[in-house]
């Protein structure tokens, strides 16, 4: 009962999550401004919109693989011993979705676009520490039994290196931020140009990473569970 509540809460956090994206996204997309960028300057106006479209498959993606990852610890993780959700987890959720919000609505300003961002990938950096330490723990706990699947998660928690993958992104977006910088001091749009397109790169770079990571975990539990039958 206390494992179902647990992942319950997490799914409606999630849920809740989701709806906060779409409501700020709704509230401050303007699509009228994309056509308006397309006369004024044809390639702020083209790197704009495939920003535009690649924050939106990403968070596509987030979506489909972090409700995957809730049904992949109902299944194989025992939460009974974890801590139940508290009203911290519930702020740090509500700011990381409502940033996400902003950036889905904001691909047309790079500045104001690259500054959360970052401050969405340091958080989401902390979230990961916060999960590699808490895996650790269990899988290093002599009274715990980890099962085949849980001892999967667990490592893929614990070695693969998520710390290394999130600096090097935040790393990235900050000299997308000094190109930017460097355009207006000395008003040279190339630098402008460029560094829209390191930060279109980091973010599709970043999450192909993180996707195939998933792939071959869930192909492990998947085999896993073949041979289980």
């Amino acid at each position: 009962m206390v494992k179902k509540t647990y992942i319950e809460s997490l799914r409606q956090f999630f849920q809740f999550g989701v709806s906060i994206i779409i409501a700020v996204t709704l509230a401050l997309l303007s699509l009228d401004k994309y056509d308006k960028l397309l006369k004024e300057d044809i390639f702020h106006g083209i790197l704009s919109i495939a920003l535009f479209v690649v924050t939106f498959f990403w968070f596509i993606a987030w979506i489909y693989f972090d409700q995957k990852e809730l049904q992949i610890f109902e299944d194989h993780i025992n939460t009974d011993k974890l801590k139940r959700l508290n009203f911290g987890t519930f702020l740090n959720c509500l700011l990381i979705t409502i940033l996400c919000g902003v950036l889905l609505a904001t691909s047309d300003k790079l500045l104001f676009y690259l500054i959360v961002v970052i401050i969405n990938a340091v958080i989401t950096t902390i979230a990961y520490y916060i999960v590699h330490y808490k895996s650790l723990k269990i899988y290093n706990d002599p009274k715990e039994e980890n099962n085949k699947g849980q001892k999967i998660i667990l490592e893929y928690y614990i070695y693969r290196p998520f710390s290394i993958l999130d600096f090097l992104m935040i790393f990235l977006l900050l000299s997308s931020l000094a190109l930017l910088i460097l355009s207006s001091l000395t008003n040279n749009n190339n630098y402008f140009y460029f560094a829209y397109i390191l930060c279109i790169l980091t973010i599709i770079f970043h999450e192909l990473i993180i996707w195939s990571w998933r792939i071959k975990r869930d192909k492990k539990l998947l085999e896993l569970e073949d041979k289980t039958i």
